[in-house]
């Protein structure tokens, strides 16, 4: 089963149960800055996402226009996280024409969200109040970090950045495994396949738009092949493989040492569902990557209850001052869309279930 390796009870002023708090919102500020956390503070380097403040939102209906109507799509099952299944072979992924030809959704695979055990053990959807990483915690996480003029010289490691996906690795190594780094995004693309295909074409069909092919460069800005490449080699630390180039090999960190592969087996999930559904897949797969029409890219960690419901989440500021926020967006009953985290070869109590996969390979749905 997924599996934290140690929460420090949130502590407050009362004795909590790991992953759980009962505070309002109100004390939850008032926390916050008793602690110097809510500051937006002047600093010399704006390359470090550094400083920070509370924001409170109040649009409840931000988050809902990405659904696109998926609730009412008889492929959908709202009881169920989607992800591709095929894996990368002698540097490419292959999927049959079969199997690509027959659905109106991009994914091969799927795993029903309640057979997946909760990351913190005695945590449910019912809590009043839920964070996935601890609150002080959240503040010093190396995923905070925005790309530096160094990175910045690897267009791709920006890419990754401004579509949420290099937060949603940093910040899922800490929830789902306790591991606290700042992803190499070089180290990824220098894992890509080399292509895509459509395999056992019908003849007679035609095999345009059956194959795509990857550049394993600086220049490469598509985030399709990021599933497989995680799921092949993991997601290795920035430290240890340095963002601002392209390895030519990845057998050991720049220094000589080992590489340590985080999260290696998991694939991009997505899922569609009701606000019961969001709070189920983030105590079972860890931070969930939203698309706001207000903030952009955020990522969840948590919620607090109340009228309505708000989650706790991150975002850059878009002004490029390099500071980031922490804070609520308050919530309404609709539905909603996100991207997790999914281990693609352990941690479930039921066997996979399948589904067709659509034509013209499959996609992580928010960023195309």
């Amino acid at each position: 089963m997924f599996l934290i390796a140690l929460f420090a009870t949130l502590s407050f002023g009362t004795t909590e149960v790991p992953g759980n708090f009962t505070n309002t919102l109100k004390i939850l500020r008032e926390k916050l800055l008793e602690n110097n956390l809510t500051l937006t503070l002047e600093h010399s380097n704006i390359d470090k996402c550094k400083s920070f403040e509370v924001y409170i939102h109040q649009n409840p209906n931000d988050l809902n226009s990405i659904f696109e109507d998926k609730a009412n799509d008889d492929f959908i099952d709202l009881d169920n996280v989607y992800f591709d299944g095929e894996m990368i072979k002698k540097n490419v992924v292959k999927m049959k024409y079969e199997d690509a030809s027959n659905s109106t959704i991009r994914y091969s695979k799927s795993v029903k969200i309640s057979d997946v055990l909760p990351l913190i053990e005695s945590v449910s959807e019912d809590d009043e109040n839920f964070l996935l990483i601890r609150l002080q915690d959240i503040f010093n996480l190396k995923t905070n970090e925005v790309p530096s003029s160094e990175e910045l010289k690897c267009k791709a490691v920006q890419e990754f950045h401004d579509s949420g996906l290099l937060g949603l690795f940093g910040y899922g190594a800490k929830a789902i495994k306790d591991e606290d780094i700042y992803p190499s995004i070089t180290y990824l693309i220098k894992n890509y396949p080399k292509s895509i295909k459509v395999t056992e074409i019908p003849k007679g069909q035609s095999s345009e738009g059956m194959k795509q092919d990857f550049s394993k460069s600086c220049s490469q800005d598509s985030l399709l092949p990021a599933t497989y490449s995680l799921h092949k080699a993991g997601i290795a630390g920035s430290l240890c493989v340095p963002n601002n180039k392209i390895p030519n090999k990845v057998k050991k960190c720049s220094d000589g040492s080992d590489i340590q592969k985080h999260l290696q087996g998991f694939k991009i999930g997505q899922f569609w569902g009701d606000l019961r559904t969001l709070k189920s897949v983030l105590i079972r797969f860890g931070p969930v990557l939203f698309h706001s029409n207000t903030f952009g890219h955020v990522i969840v960690f948590g919620w607090l209850g109340g009228q309505p419901d708000s989650i706790i989440a991150w975002t850059k500021i878009k002004d490029q001052s390099g500071k980031c926020q922490i804070g609520t967006i308050l919530l309404e009953e609709g539905y909603y869309s996100g991207n997790v985290l999914v281990n693609s070869v352990a941690s479930v109590r039921a066997a996979w279930s399948y589904v067709k996969v659509a034509l013209l390979l499959p996609a992580i749905a928010l960023f195309l």
